[in-house]
């Protein structure tokens, strides 16, 4: 029995980056649903990230997870120093080329969390338990 479990289940992947929550500027016009924030994901990580996946998100030194779901991803490559440009966001976290995620908290009100750095867990996809087992995940595909 345990075996067929560890052949069956599957555990959840995931991509992690930094963020910070919009202010009302960033986000256009207002938004009734809750803020929304940037994450900034490795540039290399894009193949992996789709609009909808879930994202479980930390917000500050907080230890409640909120849960969240990818709303736009943007088209190109940005670099560290235009990421600080456009969202103040500091340097010394995003230092290389990185994707640009927006993601929406809802139920958040922007005005008292904007500029809240957070970090953000996207599920990317899911692995078969069997797999990780040393020698067996050559045969078993996820």
């Amino acid at each position: 029995m345990v075996g067929c479990i560890a052949w069956n289940d599957e555990i959840p992947i995931y991509a992690t980056a930094p963020g910070i929550v919009l202010d009302q500027h960033s986000q256009g016009a207002a938004d009734q649903q809750g803020a929304k924030a940037a994450l900034f994901f490795a540039a290399g990580q894009l193949p992996q990230l789709r609009v909808g996946q879930q994202a479980l998100v930390h917000i500050g030194a907080s230890k409640e997870e909120l849960i969240s779901k990818v709303i736009k991803i943007e088209p190109t490559v940005v670099s560290p120093s235009l990421i600080h440009q456009r969202y103040g966001f500091m340097a010394q976290i995003v230092t290389q080329p990185s994707i640009v995620v927006l993601i929406q908290l809802n139920n958040m009100p922007t005005a008292t969390f904007a500029g809240t750095v957070l970090v953000a867990n996207v599920r990317t996809g899911s692995q078969r338990i069997l797999s990780m087992l040393p020698g067996l995940g050559s045969f078993v595909k996820g």
